[in-house]
């Protein structure tokens, strides 16, 4: 064996620029979201040492924890999102194995339709979840003085961004399932 390989290289296509701009805002995300939870965690055991946990204290390290925990749905919906633009996200394969290409295109149809309405579902509800909490505790403030309220909205973005992504994938895929039928697509 030569080590050489068998297959050609797949290309892919440049990134856009949306897509760095996504992935950079989800790297900034996780950076933080990291950041905060070894805060959270030096908070922890600095308590248990008179002399650093009065320095901590002293500090008001009290934000890193509720930071934590927000970030985690923005890291989560956002990090969806872009999973969906690669189609990375998770999806249960079995059936790809035993369909032919048509009838995974139909599936590939089926599946981005309800998923793209789900999301659409979720993020309308989530629009009057934020409102509803503009209503009731527009002076709840979080760390660093921000108001919950602003919070909450990563659930109609998010939901929203995967709800166009599924749509996109659905596009595509209605697309291709027409041109097979015409004859002009691959069958793949």
């Amino acid at each position: 064996m030569t080590g050489a390989p068998t297959t050609a290289p797949e290309t892919t296509a440049p990134p856009t620029w949306r897509r760095r701009l996504e992935d950079a805002f989800c790297g900034a995300l996780m950076i933080v979201l990291i950041g905060a939870g070894l805060l959270a965690v030096l908070r922890r055991f600095a308590v248990r040492l008179p002399v650093v946990g009065d320095w901590v204290m002293g500090i008001g390290l009290g934000w890193p924890e509720p930071l934590s925990r927000h970030l985690v749905l923005w890291v989560a919906l956002f990090g969806a999102g872009a999973a969906a633009a690669d189609r990375g996200h998770i999806a249960i394969d079995v059936l790809s194995y035993v369909l032919s290409p048509r009838a995974r295109r139909v599936a590939g149809v089926l599946t981005n339709l309800t998923t793209m309405v789900l999301c659409a579902i979720f993020a309308w509800l989530a629009v009057g979840f934020v409102v509803s909490e503009f209503q009731n505790n527009p002076t709840d403030l979080t760390f660093f003085g921000l108001h919950t309220c602003w919070l909450t909205l990563v659930l109609p973005v998010g939901f929203a961004l995967l709800a166009l992504r599924s749509l996109w994938t659905l596009a595509g895929d209605a697309w291709a399932l027409l041109r097979m039928r015409a004859g002009k697509g691959p069958a793949t």
